[in-house]
């Protein structure tokens, strides 16, 4: 039963940290979108 529930927190941290990535992804992908939208000068390229 104790290797079963540190498997699972092995696994859980394991997609935390993938989660992480993701998320800090598509923040700095929101952000960059947000700076085309409000400066003209990038969203002409």
């Amino acid at each position: 039963m104790k290797q079963a529930v540190l498997d699972f927190k092995a696994i859980y941290g394991q997609v935390g940290n993938s989660l992480t990535l993701i998320l800090k992804f598509v923040v700095l992908f929101a952000e960059i979108l947000t700076m085309q939208s409000l400066n003209p000068i990038f969203s002409k390229t």
